[in-house]
């Protein structure tokens, strides 16, 4: 669910083109049922996604209407994820509050690491701190990084996952719209965030690419002898 309702860029990323938003499911979330909700959701690959609309939000959200949406969605998925905006607005805080897991994302940079331990120490204010864990993403760029412990010197908090800063192939797979490659080395660090989210799922492994002479093998001595006598 994407829930940035002023800047998600899912629907474009994902090319999920004029399936029905989030806006459009807690609008009508009083008729709201299964049956609605699989015309609402878009489909990308395995993943049910419910993108965040055109980022024109409506200048109030029924909180109400809101809890009947995520009510019909637990009753259809073992896991939800939810991507929110920046702000600490009465909206986010309602899904942060329904949420086993909060995840704040930073880069290793002193700005970005800043704003982060501003928004680490509100939600412990308000009693979230025991759910919410740092990602720390770009890792390893050109650009001059502060170590891991000063990033959590400044945050308070340690690092849980750190994302590999990989430019080509996240621009390689916005363009195609499709995942970044497991085998690379930000698609195992993706994997490994995953894993805790549904330890119970595995990813299917991509298929084995046959070299252009495994098509043509020809047999052991021993394996063309077995062949003959049956």
């Amino acid at each position: 669910m994407d829930c940035d309702l002023a800047a998600g860029a899912i629907k474009f990323l994902l090319k999920l083109g004029n399936s029905a938003s989030l806006v459009d499911a807690i609008r009508l979330a009083g008729s709201l049922d299964e049956e609605l909700w699989t015309q609402f959701i878009g489909r990308w690959d395995e993943l049910d996604v419910l993108h965040a609309g055109d980022l024109n939000p409506p200048s109030a959200i029924d909180l109400d209407s809101l809890q009947r949406v995520l009510s019909v969605a637990r009753s259809q998925y073992e896991v939800i994820c939810v991507d929110l905006a920046s702000r600490l607005d009465p909206f986010s805080l309602d899904l942060i509050r329904e949420s086993r897991r909060v995840f704040v994302v930073t880069t290793p940079e002193l700005v970005p690491l800043h704003l982060a331990g501003k928004r680490i120490a509100a939600l412990q204010e308000l009693g979230l701190g025991d759910r919410v864990s740092l990602l720390l993403n770009r890792k390893g760029g050109k650009w001059r990084e502060l170590p891991d412990d000063k990033v959590v010197q400044s945050v308070g908090m340690p690092v849980a996952f750190s994302f590999s800063n990989d430019y080509r192939s996240v621009k390689k797979s916005i363009i195609a719209g499709s995942p970044v490659a497991q085998d690379s080395k930000l698609g195992q660090g993706i994997l490994n965030l995953a894993r805790t989210l549904a330890p119970h799922l595995e990813p299917k492994s991509p298929p084995k690419q046959h070299k252009f002479l495994e098509f043509f093998s020809v047999p052991r001595d021993e394996e063309f002898e077995s062949m003959w006598r049956g």
